[in-house]
């Protein structure tokens, strides 16, 4: 009967191990969020430049000719945000997708170029952590929705 009793510790320790170097895990991945390469969502996956500093942010995807199918700009921020976009001298139409903390998409709006002044500010309705920018349309091509989970590498 001990011997099931130490057994059955053992077992509950080594749960609870797991579940502690899991949630490290996640926490670390959030943290390390500058290292990001790839974006993720149902199983469409885009190679980002990341955006992190207060300049890359400013000029995003400003004056851009093209930006290829599997790629976008991923826009991080150090704390939940309203953040908004505009597309003063974008050249290519976007869909610009807000996910939160937990990595959910909680807004996504299709921006076409601004050709005057003053230029449409797209905003979200809740706070995000991070922005995708890709190509306008695709969201819809690929089925994209709030509410979906991006996934991160």
């Amino acid at each position: 009967m001990r011997t099931r009793n130490i057994i059955i510790i053992s077992i509950i320790f080594a749960i609870i191990i797991i579940i502690f170097i899991s949630k490290s895990n996640y926490i670390s991945n959030i943290n390390n969020n500058k290292n990001i390469s790839k974006v993720c969502i149902k199983n469409n996956c885009f190679s980002v430049e990341l955006a992190k500093t207060n300049e890359e942010k400013q000029k995003g995807l400003m004056f851009r000719e093209s930006l290829n199918k599997d790629k976008g700009m991923l826009f991080i921020y150090d704390t939940p945000t309203k953040a908004n976009f505009w597309m003063k001298n974008t050249l290519i139409p976007l869909d610009i997708i807000w996910i939160n903390k937990n990595f959910k998409i909680v807004h996504i709006k299709t921006a076409q170029p601004c050709e005057e002044d003053p230029c449409e500010i797209y905003s979200p309705d809740e706070d995000s952590l991070y922005i995708l920018e890709i190509n306008a349309g695709l969201t819809n091509e690929l089925r994209i929705k709030e509410g979906d989970i991006a996934i991160t590498q």
